[in-house]
């Protein structure tokens, strides 16, 4: 299995289907660990409102449903540089 995962930008013939999304990657964890998670999503926006748009996307919502249900647990962090 592939232990890492980098989605391009649509620009440059990705599959991500959410205009809001600069650039995001999915990462699986390669070394098990009582304190560690199983995967990390990296999320790139042009803009705190495009995140915002981001979050309200009815796929968006769809998927973050499932995930709370088959997830033991999520961290969020939400950052600006």
């Amino acid at each position: 299995m592939n232990s890492h995962y980098e989605q391009k930008p649509k620009s440059s013939g990705g599959q991500n289907n959410f205009k809001e999304i600069k650039y995001f990657e999915l990462g699986v964890n390669i070394i098990p660990a009582s304190n560690a998670y199983d995967l990390v999503l990296l999320s790139e926006f042009m803009s705190p409102e495009e995140l915002v748009s981001y979050q309200k996307h009815p796929e968006h919502v769809r998927v973050a449903e499932v995930a709370g249900q088959v997830c033991e647990s999520r961290i969020v962090v939400d950052y600006a540089c």
